[in-house]
């Protein structure tokens, strides 16, 4: 993307609009990879139970470095959950990116170069119809793995430890420091319930 700096030209020398397309796929490339990185931490923000425009969080940074608008941030917050918005997003780039692929295609009359695998090309010229179906069902079944998995934090982290174990864990360290105590206390003496209270209350 980064080559495509100046207008293209048709084999006949004239003028196609050609970089306009490229300027439009690298502007949806540039917002792709945006919300690419905005993801991790916008799971991050959720699962602390944060906003991702907190201070704590990475949201002001990514307003001050340009990376997102305040429209940006706003859809991403207001709209569900942050993980899920940044999903969707990056699905509804991947497919109006595809679509300006094949309008690239079919304005030029389907003619694709036998080099039009190069990155350049293959933005230059669009990608032929058979190509897409294979991408887009990559794409498709990265972010369904990308939702399943953030589905699988979220659910972790609102699980509750069961009542048994936390009665087994208290008890087992009450008992423990029952027992530690009457060993330190020979060499210790009364700094041993000082040190046992202060272990207790590090570990509950």
């Amino acid at each position: 993307l980064a080559m495509l700096g100046g207008h293209h030209h048709d084999d006949d020398g004239n003028d196609d609009d050609g970089y306009e397309y490229a300027k439009e796929q690298e502007d949806l490339v540039d917002k792709f990879l945006a919300h690419c990185i905005v993801f991790p931490y916008a799971c991050k923000a959720v699962l602390r139970g944060n906003l991702l425009n907190d201070g704590s969080e990475e949201g002001p940074r990514f307003l001050h470095c340009g990376m997102l608008t305040d429209s940006d941030l706003g859809v991403i917050i207001r709209h569900g959950r942050p993980p899920f918005v940044c999903i969707e997003i990056l699905r509804r780039i991947i497919y109006e990116f595809f679509r300006k692929q094949q309008r690239i295609y079919h304005h030029r009359g389907g003619i694709v170069p036998s080099d039009c695998f190069s990155s350049l090309n293959r933005i230059k010229y669009g990608m032929p119809p058979s190509m897409h179906n294979g991408a887009l069902l990559a794409m498709e079944e990265q972010l369904n793995e990308l939702s399943q998995n953030f589905g699988a934090c979220l659910k972790i982290n609102n699980t509750k430890m069961p009542s048994s174990y936390t009665l087994f864990m208290r008890s087992y360290i009450i008992f423990y420091f029952l027992l530690t105590s009457l060993s330190w206390a020979p060499s210790m003496k009364w700094f041993t319930p000082i040190i046992t209270g202060i272990m207790v209350m590090l570990l509950n």
